[in-house]
């Protein structure tokens, strides 16, 4: 499943410049794209495969590499948007390495020659890597959101189907983006075992298999019944009973209720210390009209005061914790200036874009108002403050 950038941008040049009659073709770009679209798959591989050739699998096989290590969806939408945008704004015209250094702030000589320093979209990008940015453009690729320049110079246009992504009419997950530096810590971490204790770590194995079993009996995932983060907290407090079980990061009214009995029947084997039962967290009730899984993300943004550092601390998407922390914003626990640092001259500009949307007030409109010179986070935090205040 190992392909670069370089990969796909070759492969669609040698069929574009093919001369085979035009029902070869589009024979030759439908097997490529099913075969990069198994490439980037989050689901289970086989289900994909059999069903491109025409059969069927219930459920997943529970031996491919996406059902033994399944890779957390990354909600891609904004970020893919971005790209796009920097694909528009520069004209279609320009390679993949460019559109990077644009979206990354390059003060390149080349970048200051053809003005783009000076396009919305210039310096939007530094939540991500050089790389990341190219694997991403490599996915928009294979999903033909992006074309190539037909005349091979290795330049990027918008292909029509893109445009309910750009107007923020469709969401995009995706594989998460990666980063090589910290995969290989990852990978040193996964090398050793999460817990010294012989106990914990049968604890920890016995969590994992139930975890697996749930899926295979849902047709699911693994980390859409639990994350590892969830499951070493498990392991670490050992609830006891139902209460208890709830207060464990992850585990909401519904979990609590469709996992509830088999995780406990697995947790009262390993009965915790007297040393565990005093580390046991005593969870406030977060105030009226905020969840708890709100709450938590609000008292470490406090702790922390960066969003992705929640996120990441967390393990949950930004886009799930901008959320959270939007939703303390409404109820006034949380103020705009913690999350946007914009002039009042531009926070009242906005706010007056947003109230001529009237009840609903979408962000796309705004956006484009504004011609992409703020970020749909900061219009969503702006929107919250100024829902906040009215209600109030």
């Amino acid at each position: 499943m190992a392909y670069s950038l370089q990969d796909v941008i070759n492969l669609r040049r040698m069929m574009d410049q093919s001369q085979a009659d035009p029902r070869q073709k589009r024979i030759e770009q439908h097997k490529l794209a099913a075969m990069l679209g198994l490439c980037e798959l989050i689901s289970c591989r086989r289900q994909a495969l059999v069903g491109y050739f025409g059969d069927a699998m219930a459920k997943p096989c529970g031996n491919c590499d996406n059902c033994l290590d399944p890779p957390t969806p990354w909600d891609a939408t904004i970020p893919a948007q971005k790209a796009l945008s920097t694909v528009y704004r520069t004209g279609q015209r320009f390679g993949v390495g460019h559109l990077v250094d644009v979206l990354l702030g390059a003060d390149s000589e080349r970048i200051q020659q053809l003005g783009h320093a000076k396009l919305s979209t210039y310096a939007i990008g530094q939540e991500l890597t050089a790389e990341q940015w190219r694997g991403l453009y490599r996915q928009l690729i294979a999903l033909g959101y992006v074309d190539l320049d037909p005349e091979g110079h290795g330049g990027l246009r918008l292909n029509p189907s893109c445009g309910p992504l750009l107007r923020g009419e469709q969401s995009l997950q995706l594989r998460p983006p990666v980063d090589k530096a910290r995969q290989k810590a990852q990978k040193r971490a996964d090398q050793q075992q999460p817990f010294d204790d012989p106990q914990d770590l049968q604890l920890w194995e016995e969590l994992r298999q139930q975890r697996l079993a749930l899926a295979r009996a849902e047709d699911v995932p693994a980390f859409a019944i639990l994350t590892n983060a969830s499951l070493i907290e498990l392991v670490e407090l050992r609830p006891q009973n139902m209460q208890q079980l709830g207060r464990i990061s992850g585990i909401g009214q519904r979990k609590l209720e469709r996992y509830g009995p088999d995780l406990l029947q697995i947790l009262r084997r390993y009965p915790p210390s007297a040393a565990r039962q005093a580390r046991a967290p005593s969870k406030p009730q977060p105030p009226p009209g905020l969840t708890e899984t709100a709450q938590s993300s609000l008292e470490l943004f406090n702790q922390l005061g960066d969003l992705e550092l929640v996120a990441e601390r967390r393990q949950l998407k930004s886009r799930t914790v901008l959320s959270h922390l939007t939703s303390a914003m409404e109820l006034g626990l949380l103020s705009l200036e913690k999350l946007v640092d914009l002039p009042r001259e531009e926070l009242d500009a906005i706010e007056a874009a947003l109230l001529e949307q009237g009840d609903e007030a979408r962000l796309t409109p705004v956006f484009e108002q504004f011609q992409g010179s703020y970020s749909y986070e900061q219009l969503a935090c702006v929107r919250a403050s100024l829902n906040a205040r009215t209600r109030g």
